[in-house]
Parts: structure tokens; sequence; C-alpha cells
């Protein structure tokens, strides 16, 4: 081609100034601008003068020194302290310009001899207590004497209730400091033969040196006691109406109030209690010293409870159940009586006919060993106007009420000419009178002797075990001489213990 061979600095035949080649040889077209598809941009370029460059450098010079001017003059003027404010025998603090920002009390008239006296007869013992005064808050405290003995103090009290028992062990310290001791409360069911055991409520009572009964202390701590042998802690702090610092109570006494429930075959009833633990053998030594008490470095409590102590509560720890941990005092989805009995009950209760027993971290009823299943026909004859029937009743005694069934059989044995139609329309088994537990309807027509209606009933309970005397209720019509009439009639099944197992 003859614009292969060119060389640089000249051009092709026929190519002309500002042409580059084209596709097919020979063939020339416009060469790109810059910026145009296909060329490349040429970036804008901006320059500024050293003369400009100098004029902003001094312009920030000056805004820097400027402020630097401002924050040192601000500094150095006179201004107030941060804290101004009266103290113990002050009435008043202010600080402004007319005081020269210097800040200015006005003092209470003798606050300082009053001070000193105090300062001065601030010393010694006080009974069981000695005072120090504190220079800083220029107060005279009390505290408990560092030499004074103290002495644990346990009473182990059985208390009763509707055949159970209870082991209570209060313990409290000799002489008891009112701002840091509290009571501690050990409860254990030795005997348990309720359900839904709680302790709602606890008091300390005691009689003062006029005679008069004082409330100690009292709480709600709602705290459950679901199995025999589980410790359940309950923590009572104390305080004593009036501002004396010392004291003496006489007849110390617990209270403690409980709910329950008893069950007795299908009857559930609920109860309260109040039991009284009696402390008459102590006389109460108390303490109120003035100054205040930190947190201690660790609390302690059950593990199933959240043990802290915060600047709220100091210096008496607080105890909170933790959500899902056993021994908490309430039964949650997690945990059953097989997995937790601390907080569901204990997975050993018994009847006449079942026992309990743990199967694969499951409490399952079952029937005892030694316990026959004994199936029971019972038949029973009925008289209907002008017919007569045979209603005869088959069941299990005791009664399984996840498996068992009452089956009805109803024969017809004669019939009178004039009776043209006689049906059983329904049937209800009912636990006690007007109380149903099950109904079939049947709509069966017994047509002569010898036809019979059919149906299987069942018997549930929301109990573990409980007597019956059932009664089963037939529903029937009957047309005779063209009248037709509806009625019912009743048999009973015999008394049997109807359970509930698993």
């Amino acid at each position: 081609m003859a614009f292969s061979n060119s060389r640089k600095g000249q051009y092709a035949p026929g190519q002309q100034p500002g042409q580059v080649p084209g596709q097919y040889p020979g063939q020339f077209r416009p060469m790109p601008q810059p910026g145009a598809f296909g060329a490349p941009v040429q970036p804008p370029t901006v320059s500024l003068s050293p003369r400009t460059l100098l004029i902003i450098g001094a312009i920030a010079v000056v805004i820097i020194l400027t402020f630097t001017a401002i924050f040192v003059i601000r500094a150095n003027m006179p201004h107030c302290p941060t804290v101004c404010k009266p103290g113990v025998c002050d009435t008043s603090a202010s600080c402004s310009k007319d005081t020269q920002y210097q800040c200015v009390t006005v003092p209470k008239e003798g606050c300082d001899i009053v001070l000193e006296t105090q300062r001065i007869t601030c010393s010694g013992k006080n009974g069981t207590l000695v005072k120090w005064w504190d220079a800083t808050a220029k107060q005279c405290f009390t505290d408990v004497d560092p030499g004074t003995k103290i002495t644990p103090y346990v009473s182990v009290q059985r208390p009763t209730f509707s055949g159970s028992g209870l082991r209570v062990t209060p313990t409290l310290n000799q002489p008891f400091n009112l701002k840091k001791d509290e009571v501690t409360i050990d409860v254990v069911a030795e005997q348990l033969t309720v359900q839904n055991l709680r302790i709602t409520h606890i008091e300390m009572d005691g009689t003062g040196p006029d005679r008069n009964v004082l409330v100690l202390g009292e709480d709600s701590p709602n705290k459950a006691i679901a199995a025999v042998q589980t410790p359940t802690k309950l923590y009572l702090k104390l305080d004593m109406p009036g501002d004396a610092t010392t004291g003496t109570v006489k007849d110390l006494k617990l209270l403690i109030d409980l709910s329950y429930s008893v069950v007795s075959g299908s009857t559930v009833t609920e109860k309260t209690n109040r039991l009284s633990v009696s402390l008459s053998n102590l006389i109460f030594n108390w303490l109120r010293p003035s100054r205040s008490y930190p947190c201690p470095a660790t609390c302690e409590g059950d593990p199933s409870m959240h043990n802290y102590c915060d600047a709220s509560s100091a210096p008496f720890c607080k105890h909170e159940p933790l959500t899902g941990a056993c021994g908490n005092s309430i039964c949650e989805a997690n945990e059953n009586k097989c997995t937790c009995p601390a907080d569901c009950g204990t997975c050993t209760s018994a009847g006449k006919v079942t026992t309990s027993q743990c199967v694969s971290n499951a409490c399952q009823v079952q029937l005892r060993p030694t316990v026959v299943v004994q199936p029971l026909t019972v038949p029973v004859q009925n008289k209907i106007g002008k017919v007569d029937l045979t209603t005869t009743l088959v069941y299990n005694s005791p009664f399984n009420t996840k498996s068992d069934t009452v089956g009805v059989t109803i024969s017809m044995n004669t019939k009178d000419p004039s009776v043209t139609s006689f049906s059983i329309d329904s049937m209800q088994l009912l636990k006690a009178a007007g109380v149903q537990e099950s109904s079939q309807t049947l709509n069966s027509d017994l047509a002569g002797p010898g036809s019979t209606a059919t149906a299987q009933l069942t018997l549930p309970t929301q109990l573990v075990e409980e007597d019956m005397s059932p009664q089963l209720q037939v529903f029937y019509t009957i047309v005779a001489n063209g009248r037709t009439d509806k009625g019912s009639y009743n048999a009973y099944l015999q008394k049997i213990t109807v359970y509930n197992p698993g």
C-alpha cells in the first residue's frame, strides 16, 4: 500500500493534513478532536500565581492568630470557681462580678460553735457503738464498736399444717446491725401432702419496751416449695421506729403465710394458712449506726438466682430469679417433675390404684403392678310403658381414660302390639347429676323383640385419679295408639376408680 512505506512526518498519496487512514487503502477520514469518541481527553489545568498563594497563606495565619488571642484572653479573664455551694454552716453561697468572682458564703449564726461542741463530744463509746468525727462532712457518726462480739443466733422450728410439715431455720446476728444485717430463713419441706405450696408473706414481730407489738420487718417473697428436702432461702431486712441508736425487743415471732391446694378425690380446695415460729427465748438486741456501708465483696445465694448488690440496695444483696434456672421457684416450659423437682414438684404422687415414676425424663402415671383390672358387665332391666328393655353396661374397673370406654347395648325384649314405633335417640354418660362427661346421638329404631342399639362412651377426668359413680341417661321416642311421646330413663354403673395415665 502506498502509505505503508511513508516516513514519519510525510503523508501518503491523497492524504491531506488533519486526516488519518480510513478502513480501506487510499481512504482517509478526519482526525478526531480532543474529547470526541475515541480521542484522548485533555484535562483542564488551573494554575495560581505565587502572589495569589501568598495572599491565601497570609489570611490563614491571621485567622489562626485571632482565635488563639481570643482563647488566651478568655482564659485570663476572672471567672467563678466550678463549684460554689453552701457548707454545713452556711445559709447560702454566691459568685458573680460583684463578689469579684469569689465564692462568698453567708454563715449560720452560732453554727461553728455548735459544730465544735459536737466535735468535742463526738468521741468514746455509746453503749455498743463508738462515735467518730468526720472532718469533711462535719458530722458525728456512730458505728459498731470493733470490740463487740457478734454471735449468730440460730433456731430450728418444725411447724405443721394440713398433714404437711416444714423445718424453718431463722438465723440472725446478735447484736443486730439494722444498717447492715438481715435475717436469713431456710425453709425445707419434711413432709408434703398438699399441692402448689407457696410462701406468700413473711413478717417478724416483737414486743417493745412499752409492751406494744412492733412489726420489725416484712416481705412478700412468693416462693414455691415443690419438693421435700429441697431448701428454700428467704431474706428479711429489719428496722425499728424512732431514732434511737440501740434497744432491745422481747417475744420475737416469725410469721409465715402460705397458700396451697388440698386434693380430696375430685375436689380441689384452695387454702391459706399462717404459721407462727416463736423465738421467745431470745432477747433481741439491735443497733442503728449513723454511717452507711458499701456493698459486700460478693453476694451469696442460690445459684438459681441472680445475686448482686448495687448502689440502690447497698449494703444488702438482691436475689432475683434467673430465667430457665432450676430452683428459681418457677416451673418453666423446659422443666418438669423429672428434670427439676425443686420447681415443679417430685414425681412420687400415688393413689389407690396408680403410682408415678420418671420415664425418659417425663413423669408417667401408671397402674400399680399389684392392681388387677376387672371387666364388669352390668345388665339393667327397664320397662318403658308397654316396652321391656335390657340395658347392658360393659366397662373396666379401674377405668383407664386413655384406652377404655363404656360399652352400652340396649335390647328390646317385648313390645305391645299397640306400640308401632320405638327408637333410641341418644344417650349420655354423667359423672354426677347434671354433669355430662360424654354423649352420643343414635336415632336407632328398635323394630321388635331381639333388636338392639349400641354405643361406646368415654369417661374422662382432669385428675390423676378419681372415684366416680357414673350414670347413663337414655333418651327415646315411642309411638303408641297414634300418639308420639319422648322420654328418658337412667341406668347406673357401679362405683369405679377412673385414672389418667401418662
